[in-house]
């Protein structure tokens, strides 16, 4: 469950909860800046679509993120930095997220859609692709682990 998944791994699944934020975000905002072209129950739809990608994947980005970059020698140290910034970083959010939604709720859903948009392109691009494997198995230990698996390694 989540971005532990063996079958479809964290990267696959990251981009998959941030694209599918990033559209509902962009529905929200559209409902919102023209309701003529978009009918209620888009927003509604795109309210539950958020839920649900944030949960299967794209909301534990920033705990797997954290532990498939960092080298295991400093991952429990710097892991422990990182996941205290974010926890400041939400705060403000949280601080200035109701300012927002009543100062401009179109432009705030917009800016949410941007910052979903550049952690699809983060898992996208920087995320290896550790599909049932462990965070400690490096590329030499699947290359030897293939060739113990291979017919020509017999």
């Amino acid at each position: 469950a989540g971005a532990d998944s063996e079958i479809l791994g964290r990267r696959r699944l990251a981009m998959f909860g941030a694209g599918a934020c990033f559209l509902a975000e962009l529905a929200i905002g559209g409902r919102l800046s023209a309701p003529e072209l978009f009918p209620p129950g888009v927003a509604a739809v795109a309210f539950f679509v958020f839920f649900y990608a944030w949960n299967s994947g794209y909301g534990s980005l920033q705990f797997v993120a954290t532990l498939e970059i960092l080298p295991n020698n400093v991952r429990s140290i710097w892991a422990g930095q990182i996941y205290a910034i974010i926890g400041i970083v939400e705060i403000m959010i949280y601080q200035v997220f109701e300012t927002l939604l009543l100062e401009d709720g179109v432009s705030t859903f917009f800016a949410f859609a941007a910052v979903n948009f550049c952690g699809m392109a983060f898992a996208a691009c920087v995320m290896s692709d550790h599909r049932g494997r462990s965070l400690e198995s490096g590329p030499e230990e699947e290359e030897e682990r293939s060739k113990l698996g291979s017919p020509a390694a017999s």
